[in-house]
């Protein structure tokens, strides 16, 4: 073993998927990347908000999944088959049966990654607005977007979010949300 490498070893999982165990070292140093590029990330995330809102507001799929996850930092969700036991959603993939809108207020109840199950409160009145629009007429395994994964980072990338990834905005809410809870 070179504990100095990044990589430590190359393998097969009991799903038959390839994969790869990283040093500490290599964790550290990619969250250290992370946080660097959330700094940098802060500086234009209000721009692509705003672009993303006005976009979504005249029919762009990929702007709303987008704002879904910038307000809310659910993951982005992708069709791809995981092998997992169970299927897990994302914004991309969000059926109508996992929202349920009461005013400005938004209830997410849905299976995400690794199988675990979320649920999740949003007050905001916009969002809240723009959900209950996708809802309308929708039966309850249809999706709230037309769009997918990759098309929502490449809609990110043409607006001006270059360089960073939807999961930028995950980490941002994240970040936020534990910084608001320590003030």
């Amino acid at each position: 073993p070179d504990h100095k490498a990044g990589l430590a070893a190359v393998g097969v999982d009991a799903k038959g998927r390839k994969t790869a165990l990283y040093t500490e070292a290599h964790h550290k140093a990619q969250s250290a990347k992370k946080f660097a590029r959330l700094k940098a990330f802060t500086n234009v995330r209000d721009g692509l908000v705003k672009r993303a809102i006005a976009d979504a507001e005249n029919g762009n799929e990929e702007a709303a999944a987008l704002l879904l996850i910038a307000k809310t930092g659910i993951r982005i969700g992708s069709e791809r088959d995981t092998g997992a036991k169970v299927q897990a959603y994302g914004a991309t993939t969000m059926q109508a049966k996992h929202v349920k809108v009461e005013g400005s207020v938004t209830y997410f109840d849905f299976i995400g990654k690794k199988g675990v199950h979320i649920q999740l409160t949003s007050i905001d009145r916009d969002m809240a607005r723009m959900l209950k629009g996708r809802l309308k007429g929708k039966g309850p395994g249809d999706t709230l977007f037309r769009t997918s994964d990759t098309k929502v980072r490449g809609y990110l990338k043409s607006i001006g979010g270059a360089g960073f990834m939807p999961k930028d905005f995950r980490t941002y809410v994240a970040t936020s949300t534990a910084l608001s809870m320590v003030q």
